[in-house]
């Protein structure tokens, strides 16, 4: 083909992106309004500052305490760097570092119950803002407590323990809310008249990618107040090493008045959704497991997307393990108290850098020919090599 034929039909097909500019959205919905998708962001920012905390000083105080009040393999007091270092789970003793992991192995099968249960009564019925706010309130409220809780006793240690389960169930229920959000705004994008189903699924697709990046990377700033914060008492409040995770616990503390403030003024402007009809006689709570019964029966039908949900959970939550494993391990290594500023500033530059990289792929995504899947391989190649690394 000549390069006078390419020319005239270049002009004549606009390209795929130039179709999708140009191609107005669904502007009659209320998720299409700036305000709404502008307080819908405030809500994902209002959960940074308590999610970085439950992910980082929640453990490393528990951690800490769990130092104070384990005994070493030979029945001693712990040293403050190394792991040879157990406390009483129960009946039995468990490795301090090992702690934490049992504690997220407890709260991660309630969570699968509660998750099931709570998003069939958000579907069906005309609950889901009261339960997305609501959710997100109650987890600002379970973080203020921590302040208080500074003795060197089991009892404290245990109190911590039940906050954190607290934290990580209300996680679950939150992200799941506000990531059922993002559909409604993907919708709103959907172009009326006659536009092909090609421009019409790539428009939906490019609005969801960034709602949902932006979301993350709000929640994100979020953290990173919370973890500024966090510098800003360890390296100007300072204190004994025995005495250096109070820091963590006030920092805490104050993420949750963050969070609480923050969550209420954004609640006011997210709209309420209209719930699907509830069939007549039916229970909510019977209907979300009918439902989650009635899923399981398709796995014949749709194998690819239970094949990607069960391989999408078992990623997220032995990476999420690892991460805590990880954390921790950074303190006992340089020696905990004495690594507290450093902890606080390693923490703080993971979230700007996965700040970084959410923002990179959203602006590499529509500007490449590389398909979703090829992303996907290349992040889990990028994740496996940064984590033999970090065994290392």
């Amino acid at each position: 083909m000549s390069s006078d034929t390419r020319e005239r039909n270049s002009l004549k097909t606009p390209s795929l992106h130039e179709t999708i500019s140009e191609v107005a959205p669904n502007s009659d919905s209320i998720w299409s309004k700036k305000k709404i998708y502008r307080s819908w962001l405030l809500l994902c920012y209002a959960t940074g500052p308590v999610a970085s905390m439950s992910r980082t000083y929640v453990p490393a105080a528990i951690q800490s305490i769990a130092t104070l009040v384990g005994r070493t393999s030979q029945g001693g007091v712990c040293a403050r760097r190394g792991n040879d270092c157990y406390v009483k789970f129960g009946t039995s003793w468990v490795h301090s570092t090992s702690y934490v992991l049992y504690l997220k192995a407890i709260s991660t099968a309630v969570e699968g119950v509660i998750a099931i249960l709570f998003m069939g009564i958000a579907d069906y019925s005309n609950y889901r803002k009261i339960l997305l706010c609501g959710s997100i309130l109650f987890y600002g409220l379970i973080a203020l407590p921590f302040a208080g809780l500074t003795d060197k006793t089991y009892a404290t240690m245990t109190g911590l323990s039940v906050l954190y389960a607290l934290l990580n169930v209300t996680d679950c229920v939150y992200q799941i809310t506000e990531g059922s959000y993002i559909p409604l705004f993907m919708r709103a994008s959907s172009p009326k008249g006659e536009t092909s189903e090609e421009v019409r699924r790539n428009i939906i697709l490019k609005r969801g990618s960034t709602v949902s990046v932006m979301g993350i990377v709000l929640g994100n700033c979020g953290g990173l107040t919370a973890l500024l914060i966090g510098i800003i008492i360890s390296y100007g409040r300072g204190g004994p090493i025995a005495n250096g995770y109070h820091n963590f616990l006030l920092a805490i503390t104050i993420a949750g008045c963050l969070t609480v403030v923050f969550s209420i003024i954004s609640a006011y402007f997210i709209p309420s959704v209209q719930a699907k009809p509830k069939p007549k006689g039916e229970f909510l709570l019977f209907l979300s497991i009918k439902r989650c019964i009635s899923l399981l029966k398709n796995i014949t039908k749709y194998p690819q997307a239970f094949i990607y949900c069960i391989s999408w959970v078992i990623w997220n939550v032995s990476y999420s393990n690892f991460l805590s494993v990880f954390v921790l391990l950074f303190r006992s290594t340089l020696g905990i108290g004495s690594s507290d500023a450093e902890y606080t500033v390693y923490t703080f530059i993971s979230y700007i850098v996965a700040s970084l990289g959410s923002l990179g792929w959203m602006f590499l995504y529509p500007r490449t020919k590389i398909t979703i899947k090829q992303w996907g391989y290349g992040f889990f190649f990028v994740q496996v090599f940064s984590n033999f690394w970090g065994t290392l």
